[in-house]
């Protein structure tokens, strides 16, 4: 991970120079700070801008190894002309070719882009054509078009080194429509984590368009590389291979039209999948004995190895496949990614659920079936090596879990997709509480500190932290009975606290917690969430250290 450490408040104020001084020194000594931004956009403008260089001399005499930058929207100015590095937030391509024209000298970074709204695993409403568009409407999964668009305008071009995507995660504020909506809706990531399909975009457009060690004229998928000296210098320095991998994203669910309002009555759905290879091929009911080939969709040819795009044309598929009127039937699509020649490469299938959401939650009030097949299956997203978190929380009264209860249909794998069962967690046993559940649904207004989260196309996440102290020395114990005012400090073997006092801490229990979840008219399930009180294997600090200096690999 990398940093752009951005300073608040700017001006030419003595006070304001002193806290850019105290940043600088707080962080210096930080190896993934990599450029010191002093404003961001409207108060980089103005009055505000003669402060750039008092900043520009007390951040290069506490640390002259890095840049400087400042996320603008102008140029050329007494700001521009001072800093090491013109930042531009949400500009189009033009402005940073009259910038670059100008300036030709000035190395530029989209320091701030690409806010093009989805929600999880909506199909349907509005898709987002443009930068942060204020709507009322739920926003479609697919924001490809949207995407290519504004990440073009840095990555497509020789001079600019790249674009920062503001954001990775949703966040609380900024709404795209106020009164409705709780959170911003532009992350990659819902509020608890959950990809959306623009994870998916970026990764085959980022992370997989790299060239392997062992890359030459021709990739092992059959792309040809080009001659663009523009197109081949993108790619120079880049910290990790692709080493030859090929992957394949449905957007969309298989379900029926008649889901939605605005399809209610159609026999046909729209259909889109990214990837990183040059042709796509989609088929409906792959495998069945009704098997047929519905089309064959062709990325826009890229080089090998090039990761950056190139602009939309219309009637162009760009950086994603996409087939209207697909005729809708009950089975599956899968999406093949293959070379020019059709040589299969990689294969991705969505099928439709076995039980409908509705038939489900109708079917709960049955005395003889509450389930109809549903199931609450419970997984652990951290601690998991998966994820790179370990394999166990640290009990030091601070480490959390991140529990991900899937509602599932019949077949017990696949997530029913519009789910929305009441899913309530409890601890059985272990030093644990409930510290949080969310669902990831920007609209809703559920607390997200109740034990109990209505679904959200079938996932809800809860947070559980540790209350035992196991793991601490003798003197951080102290330090924590004296600081912990809110909770009640008990041992394994005191009885005299409040049952109902989730939060009581322990010295001594270093057992795992077991936890519990339970919704209307399904079977509970539990999970054991393992602990440790080895702080040199599963603290926070040991897990960052074990992969310090070795090689990332995101494959």
């Amino acid at each position: 991970m990398v940093v752009i450490n951005e300073n608040r408040l700017f001006a030419n104020k003595t006070r304001y120079v002193q806290n850019m001084a105290d940043l600088v020194l707080r962080d210096r000594n930080h190896p993934s700070v990599i450029i010191w931004s002093f404003c961001n956009e409207v108060g980089c403008e103005g009055f505000h801008e003669y402060g750039g260089p008092s900043f520009q001399n007390i951040t290069k005499t506490l640390d002259p190894t890095r840049p400087t930058l400042a996320n603008m929207f102008t140029y050329n100015d007494l700001l521009s002309n001072t800093i090491d590095i013109q930042g531009f937030s949400h500009r189009p391509r033009a402005k940073l070719d009259e910038c670059h024209k100008q300036l030709p000298n000035k190395p530029i970074v989209q320091s701030e882009c690409c806010s093009c709204n989805t929600m999880r695993n909506e199909d349907e409403g509005c898709e987002t054509y443009s930068d942060n568009p204020h709507t009322t409407c739920n926003q479609k999964s697919f924001n490809g078009r949207c995407l290519e668009k504004l990440v073009n305008a840095s990555d497509g071009t020789q001079y600019a080194s790249g674009t920062f995507v503001w954001t990775l995660f949703d966040y609380y504020g900024e709404p795209p429509s106020r009164g409705l909506t709780v959170s911003s809706t532009y992350g990659q990531y819902d509020l608890c984590g959950f990809p959306k399909s623009a994870a998916f975009w970026f990764r085959s457009q980022w992370l997989l368009q790299s060239p392997s060690p062992s890359s030459s004229s021709s990739s092992s998928y059959g792309r040809s590389s080009s001659s663009s000296s523009s197109s081949s210098s993108i790619n120079i320095g880049k910290p990790f291979f692709s080493n030859g991998i090929v992957e394949v994203h449905i957007v969309e669910s298989w379900e029926s039209p008649d889901h939605w309002n605005e399809t209610k009555g159609n026999t046909t759905r729209t259909i889109h999948a990214y990837s990183n290879a040059p042709v796509i091929e989609l088929f409906v009911n792959t495998g069945g004995s009704d098997s047929n080939e519905f089309t064959k969709s062709k990325s826009r040819s890229q080089s090998q190895g090039k990761r950056y795009l190139t602009p939309m044309i219309e009637g162009d598929q760009g950086t994603y496949g996409e087939w209207f009127d697909v005729p809708w039937k009950f089975g599956s699509i899968t999406a093949i990614a293959q070379t020019i020649d059709g040589a299969e490469l990689a294969r991705t299938t969505k099928k439709t659920n076995i039980i409908s959401a509705n038939a489900a939650v109708a079917g709960m009030s049955s005395d003889d079936d509450d389930s109809n097949g549903v199931s609450l299956v419970l997984s652990l997203d951290c601690p998991s090596p998966h994820t790179g978190t370990g394999n166990a929380l640290f009990l030091d009264g601070q480490d959390v879990a991140l529990v991900r209860a899937t509602i599932v249909d019949s077949t017990g794998i696949s997530t029913l997709y519009f789910a929305t069962h009441n899913i309530t967690f409890r601890i059985i046993s272990g030093p644990g509480y409930i510290q949080g559940t969310a669902n990831g649904d920007p609209k809703s207004y559920q607390s997200h500190t109740s034990k109990s989260q209505t679904a959200y196309h079938g996932l809800v996440r809860a947070v559980v932290r540790v209350t035992s102290l196991a793991g601490l020395s003798s003197y951080e114990k102290d330090m924590m009975q004296q600081i912990e005012t809110s909770a009640t400090i008990l041992d394994n073997d005191e009885n005299d606290a409040d049952d109902n006092d989730d939060r009581r801490l322990s010295f001594k229990d270093d057992k795992d917690i077991v936890l519990e979840a339970t919704s209307p008219g399904l079977a509970p399930t539990r999970l054991v969430i393992p602990t440790s009180t080895n702080r040199d294997m599963e603290s926070v600090l040991a897990i960052a250290s074990q992969g310090a200096n070795r090689p990332v690999n995101f494959f």
